[in-house]
């Protein structure tokens, strides 16, 4: 009886570790530092058809560089008021691509408007990927 339930714990714990969720990307906006201001200079917003895949500590974009983030250290939790005046929480991991570079993999969650940004950065330019949540999407999420 011991061994069933035990067996059961662990099938459902890898059920629920495997868990994956899908995010529709409606705008992609990328961006440059600028080191002489030491800020970010983002560009056009562009509306593209993409998706976001979150398992586990991976993160796979389906966008032409078939992007896969890999997070590998937790860097916490921050809450913040926009300059619209919309209350936000963003959370923030180290990160490697792909191609091993190192950059950090940003998402953003805003409470008072049904959006979600998620960013990845690298030391001199990044993108930004907005992902629209309406009550649609609990059809649609899995594009």
């Amino acid at each position: 009886m011991k061994k069933t339930i035990l067996v059961l714990l662990l099938t459902i714990g890898s059920i629920i570790a495997n868990a994956q969720s899908i995010h529709r990307v409606t705008h992609l906006q990328p961006g440059v530092y600028n080191e002489t201001t030491k800020s970010w200079k983002w560009g056009k917003t562009e509306e593209v058809t993409l998706k976001i895949t979150l398992n586990g500590n991976n993160v796979y974009v389906n966008d032409e560089a078939q992007t896969h983030i890999t997070t590998y250290e937790d860097l916490g939790e921050k809450k913040g008021i926009d300059d619209e005046g919309d209350s936000y929480t963003l959370h923030t991991w180290k990160a490697v691509d792909e191609k091993q570079r190192k950059c950090l993999f940003l998402m953003t969650f805003y409470k008072n408007i049904s959006f979600e940004v998620y960013s990845v950065i690298y030391s001199d330019f990044g993108f930004r990927y907005y992902i629209s949540k309406t009550q649609l999407d609990k059809f649609t999420s899995t594009l």
